[in-house]
């Protein structure tokens, strides 16, 4: 069906959004992009709602469709639900246009859910700079956009934490102070950040700190902790991270899992063969996509003892 009846479709409030709609909406070329650009404002509100969710849950149900074109052009949208929904849709995308306007978002808009969204997507984008995935320069435009917003007077805490969880991978040394600040800074969603900036930061400096915050009262202390832990993945910390494949809480239960499964070897399988036979299904299907993992981290000059 050409794009401009579909467009007419959409309009109509009194015709239901189908597939075969938000499927038409895939891959689009430069002339398509333009024309959805224009008629996207003439679209009611709850319709462009409407369709940036129903094209973000049919990209993870089928990997041959591309919506990034269609959530570019929700991204000016003058709507807080479609512009996070559309940055959500873009979380997998790496090409380097998409920074100027997430700063933008970050840095501007009115809504704290689409600037905390915006920072979170700009970690990409920190994390591809560290790997040489991106040019310095533009690593530097993320991250200083980040750390303006991290510091700036009567910013709201959520955006806050968020820019400092992105900020997190990177290895500027200023970065280790800052996260260290956040941690002891007596602000619990700020030290849930900085435990969570610790591991992205991958640096093994913050394992004593991250081992203590694993016995916390809290639930969701430990679940970063061990998640923080996991991503760091240095194998001393085998023992205190398989301790919490008992935890009261589900969601530590399934971190620890997932952790072990970033450590890989052969201690960390046999911990997690003993998770395959829990009553609780959940745990045995984290338990199989973690040893999946622990087998591509066999060191294949120690393979034989890592079994």
């Amino acid at each position: 069906m050409p794009l401009e009846a579909v467009l007419e479709q959409l309009r109509r409030q009194d015709i239901k959004i189908t597939r075969d709609m938000i499927y038409s909406l895939s891959r689009l070329d430069r002339a398509a992009t333009a024309e959805l650009r224009a008629a996207w404002p003439t679209l009611p509100l709850d319709r462009r709602q409407a369709i940036v969710v129903e094209a973000g849950d049919t990209a993870e149900d089928d990997v041959e469709v591309d919506f990034d074109d269609l959530f570019k052009v929700a991204l000016r949208d003058d709507d807080s639900t479609v512009k996070v929904a559309a940055i959500q849709g873009l979380w997998e995308y790496t090409t380097r246009d998409l920074i100027t306007p997430l700063i933008d978002l970050l840095e501007k808009d009115s809504d704290p859910g689409v600037r905390s969204t915006a920072a979170l997507a700009l970690g990409r984008f920190v994390l591809m700079g560290e790997f040489d995935e991106l040019p310095a320069s533009e690593q530097d435009r993320a991250e200083e956009a980040l750390r303006r917003v991290y510091d700036r007077d009567g910013e709201d805490l959520e955006v806050r934490a968020r820019a400092l969880e992105s900020i997190g991978a990177s290895s500027k040394p200023y970065v280790g102070e800052l996260i260290g600040a956040a941690h002891q800074s007596g602000n619990y969603r700020l030290r849930l950040s900085a435990i969570h900036a610790m591991g992205r930061s991958c640096d093994e400096r913050w394992l004593p700190v991250l081992l203590q915050e694993m016995t916390d009262d809290e639930a969701e202390v430990r679940f970063e902790a061990v998640g923080a832990t996991g991503r760091i993945a240095d194998e001393s910390t085998i023992n205190t991270i398989a301790e919490l494949l008992e935890d009261e809480d589900r969601e530590v239960q399934l971190a620890a899992i997932e952790a072990l499964g970033h450590i890989g070897g052969r201690r960390v399988k046999q911990h997690l063969r003993l998770m395959l036979k829990s009553e609780e299904p959940a745990l045995r299907e984290a338990a199989e996509t973690a040893l999946d993992e622990a087998d591509l981290n066999i060191d294949p000059l120690t393979a034989e003892y890592r079994i």
